[in-house]
C-alpha cells in the first residue's frame, strides 16, 4: 500500500494513492451519505473537500465544494481548524 505523508512531494502523474487515516465514526457515516447521494467513491469526495479547503486557505476567500468562489464573497476563513 502506498502511503502519502504531509512531507511527500506531489506526484507528477495522476495515479490515485491510498492514504490511511483515523476518523470519527460519524464522519464515516457522513461520507457514506454523501457518496450514496452523488454516486461517488469516498476518494473523490475527499478530493473535492480538500480542494475547497486548500483554495479557501490559500486565497483567504471561502469557496464552494465545486471550486468556485463563494457567491456571497465571504472571507471569514478560519486561521486554525
Amino acid at each position: 500500500m502506498d502511503t502519502v505523508t504531509a512531507s511527500a512531494p506531489r506526484r507528477p502523474n495522476r495515479i490515485r494513492v491510498s492514504i490511511g487515516m483515523t476518523v470519527h465514526p460519524d464522519t464515516v457515516d457522513r461520507f457514506d451519505r454523501i457518496c450514496d447521494r452523488f454516486k461517488l467513491p469516498r476518494g473523490q469526495v475527499v478530493d473535492k473537500m480538500a480542494m475547497a479547503l486548500d483554495t479557501a486557505i490559500s486565497t483567504g476567500k471561502l469557496t464552494c465544494v465545486n471550486g468556485e468562489a463563494c457567491r456571497f464573497g465571504r472571507t471569514d476563513v478560519p486561521s486554525v481548524l
